[in-house]
């Protein structure tokens, strides 16, 4: 849950999360999810409806904890609240859809060689920018025979806004006159500076500071505009300072070395990269974190001929067995969902399926027949009851024994011999109607219920010398 802003309602607003892939008690802005990858490439974020996707930036991972700024579509004024959900833990979700040019109104960290089209360049004839070694260089030589002046400008954001960046201004030129480094533009101003040939750049804010400017290291920037009212600007360590007296209408990233047009100003300096994104004074809070649910997603789905009647699966392997009112179905299930598919069509009524491990054999009722598919939907056997079959088993464990009840008041046994026959193995008198039937898992048991209530349980007796896996009712 986020609790909205009293500077108002926010859109497409980023929000940090951060996840920790490990046991704890997510609270504030700090979600734990021991079950996600090592490298968070499965996380997603969705709207308050848990379905649509919503843009996020995967900015760090650092061990077993991760940073996000998420894109919220929309954040009511406080005391209101919105709610987002996260997910984890999906197989299929092996790589990160973290697109942060959807979540900055500027963003770049300049590792692909090319300055991108967000950036408008001007420059003297002996300036340099480029895009080398995953920064954007901006240099104005000294002892050029023009001028050298190089200014990358950016889009406007209006309105409030942050920018984070990680800059270098290096000593190349810090011992000749004027160096001039520009990071962001507020009216002309603010700007990085030597002090006339010193060799420490000083910050220059409507007149020279005592701030030195760290050099030949990468120091990031994070600048905070209200328009209007002020300007906080956070140097690393070298200064946080904040001005009333320029007040920018709006962010903009603004790189800027020597002077364009002009000669003997001087610069060298390295981008790593750039953000810039909405921002409220009095930001959205994060408020409880609701309890962890399982998802199930579906591995396939498949349509089939007629209405599905019955199901059954067995203990191990990979096929299940479908009765519908038209076919009888023989499917395998894979890691990726439904794979091949063997049918028989058929006519009559079907009642009831049953599977054995690994797809053995099958056996279903339909109608007034009891009949036997192999694995590959095959049938290799059949017999005609006095009714309607509505009930069979089958014995799990190989596939040799299977049953079939029926409504004129008979079990029916059958088992298969050595040549692969399935055969009649044993018919019982009548009673009344068999409505159950449940077989052990190598047929050593079978339990039939009857609509009078009556259960009758046979236990086998296994002749293993002689005749190993057969079965003589007692």
């Amino acid at each position: 849950t986020i609790a909205g802003s009293t500077d108002g309602a926010l859109t497409n607003y980023p929000v940090e999360i951060t996840v920790i892939r490990g046991a704890g008690s997510s609270t504030g802005s700090t979600l734990y999810a021991p079950e996600c990858r090592a490298d968070f490439a499965d996380i997603r974020f969705t709207a308050a409806d848990g379905v649509t996707p919503i843009p996020y930036h995967l900015e760090s991972v650092s061990g077993s904890t991760a940073t996000f700024l998420v894109n919220v579509p929309s954040i009511p004024a406080s005391p209101g609240t919105t709610t987002i959900y996260i997910y984890w833990a999906n197989p299929a979700a092996t790589t990160t859809t973290s697109d942060p040019a959807a979540v900055y109104v500027v963003y770049d960290d300049f590792n692909d060689g090319v300055i991108g089209p967000q950036w408008s360049v001007s420059k003297d004839p002996d300036g340099i920018v480029q895009e080398t070694g995953g920064y954007l260089e901006l240099k104005s030589p000294y002892g050029t025979t023009g001028n050298n002046g190089v200014f990358v400008v950016s889009p406007k954001l209006t309105g409030a806004a942050h920018i984070e960046m990680s800059v270098k201004i290096l000593s190349t030129y810090d011992s000749k006159n004027d160096n001039r480094h520009r990071i962001f533009d507020c009216s002309g101003d603010p700007g990085i500076f030597d002090d006339f040939g010193k060799t420490v750049l000083q910050r220059h804010w409507g007149g020279y500071s005592g701030d030195a400017a760290t050099l030949d290291t990468f120091v990031k920037h994070d600048i905070y505009i209200i328009p209007g009212e002020s300007t906080r600007w956070v140097a690393g360590s070298d200064w946080d300072v904040t001005s009333t007296e320029y007040t920018c209408d709006g962010g903009i990233l603004t790189f800027n070395t020597g002077d364009v047009g002009r000669r003997n100003r001087y610069g060298h300096m390295q981008i790593d990269y750039v953000k810039m994104s909405k921002w409220t004074p009095n930001e959205p809070t994060h408020g409880a974190w609701g309890p962890v649910e399982s998802i199930v997603t579906p591995l396939g789905t498949k349509t089939l001929d007629g209405t599905i009647i019955d199901i059954d699966a067995p203990e191990t392997g990979d096929w299940v067995a479908v009765s519908t009112t038209t076919k009888t179905y023989i499917i395998e299930i894979t890691d990726s969902g439904f794979g091949t598919v063997y049918s028989a069509d058929r006519t009559g009524t079907p009642y009831d399926v049953a599977i054995a491990n690994n797809g053995a054999n099958t056996i279903e009722g339909r109608g007034i027949l009891a009949d036997i598919f192999r694995f590959d939907g095959v049938q290799t056997g059949t017999y005609t009851a006095g009714g309607p079959v509505r009930t069979v088993a089958i014995a799990q464990k190989n596939g040799l024994y299977a049953a079939a009840g029926s409504d004129d008041g008979k079990y029916y046994v059958f088992s298969k011999d050595a040549a692969s026959s399935w055969y009649l193995l044993h018919a019982s008198d009548s009673a009344s109607p068999v409505t159950a039937l449940a077989m052990s898992w190598r047929g050593e048991t079978l339990v039939v219920g009857r609509s009078d209530g009556h259960l009758v349980a046979f236990r086998a007796a296994v002749e293993e010398e002689e005749f190993p896996g057969t079965i003589r009712f007692l």
